[in-house]
């Protein structure tokens, strides 16, 4: 495990997800619907949430609160990389390979080091694949790799109408940087 380290010595040490998502703090970012309204979220031990029921709200005096509990305090530390995203990288990998009982058997493991069960759904491409995508969203919870997920596995939900917010073409498409851009002959038309 590789973490980044927190402080409580000063703000500029502090994580800002206990900052800006505990009631202790302030209550600035709850954790999304698609969490706290899921029995499966709320049930596995690596997206702990608290919520505090449909009445209450945040800052802004509309949207439900809820915290998350998976970095309670400013000097919580935070994982950068872990062998339970590397088993399901290389789950992903074997998925592409097409040796789904070797995909199953990596997804395995990560479940049992969270104390949950097997998985023993159906053992299809696009049953595993559903699997992977969930075990990642679980296990990568609050770390800052969902939409790089979203993008790689060609999410829906990124298909958001011109007008509001995007397109489908651009929400799917990461920029590339000035610095790519001034320096690689193929995009610099020189």
């Amino acid at each position: 495990v590789f973490n980044f380290n927190y402080s409580g010595n000063s703000a500029r040490e502090y994580n800002y997800y206990a900052g800006f998502t505990r009631d202790k703090y302030r209550r600035e970012a709850g954790v999304h619907p698609s969490f706290f309204e899921s029995p499966v979220y709320k049930a596995d031990p690596r997206t702990p949430i608290k919520d505090w029921g449909p009445n209450a709200v945040g800052r802004d005096a509309i949207r439900r609160w809820t915290e998350q509990e998976k970095y309670k305090e400013r000097d919580s530390d935070m994982a950068v990389s872990t062998w339970q995203e590397v088993r399901l990288i290389e789950a992903e990998a074997e998925i592409r390979r097409g040796n789904l009982p070797r995909a199953i058997t990596l997804i395995n493991q990560v479940r049992a080091a969270a104390t949950l069960p097997a998985y023993t759904g159906a053992v299809t491409e696009a049953a595993v694949i559903a699997q992977l995508r969930y075990e990642r969203s679980a296990e990568l919870w609050l770390q800052g790799q969902a939409l790089f997920d979203l993008r790689r596995f060609n999410d829906p939900r990124l298909n958001v109408a011109p007008g509001q917010g995007g397109g489908a073409t651009r929400d799917k498409c990461f920029e590339i940087g000035q610095r790519e851009y001034e320096t690689n002959p193929n995009l610099s038309g020189k």
